[in-house]
């Protein structure tokens, strides 16, 4: 029984992305936390694979693109788009990264002038 859990654990493993340890792309979140502090996003350094990272980038977005007083989270959340697009292609995910390339292509804008990434923003 503990062999088949062991194998199973192993299996699971197997079917994750690891992030590279030594990454130097920004959109893979390596090493301190860096431009702002916020849990959601102090998160997103942590993760070890793809897999987490993009269940953890829905999250930072979620909580940075609706900042009412400041700009700089709403530029870290366009970051976090773009890295989750990248690890959904590199999931294999496609069609998700494709749908998001699609949405984020174009920069809708309320009626203030504020950026909308909103549910409601209309694609083309």
């Amino acid at each position: 029984m503990i062999l088949m859990a062991l194998f199973a654990g192993m299996m699971s493993a197997l079917a994750d992305h690891p992030i590279p340890a030594d990454s130097k792309s920004p959109w893979d979140y390596r090493g301190e936390p860096r431009t702002i502090n916020r849990k959601s996003h102090d998160a997103l350094f942590a993760c070890q694979t793809y897999e987490e990272l993009a269940k953890a980038l829905i999250v930072a977005i979620k909580d940075l693109e609706h900042e009412p007083d400041c700009a700089a989270p709403v530029y870290v959340a366009s970051g976090c788009r773009m890295a989750l697009i990248r690890a959904y292609y590199i999931m294999g995910e496609t069609e998700k990264a494709d749908k998001l390339l699609e949405r984020y292509a174009v920069v809708y804008r309320k009626q203030d002038g504020t950026p909308d990434f909103g549910e409601n923003a209309p694609v083309k």
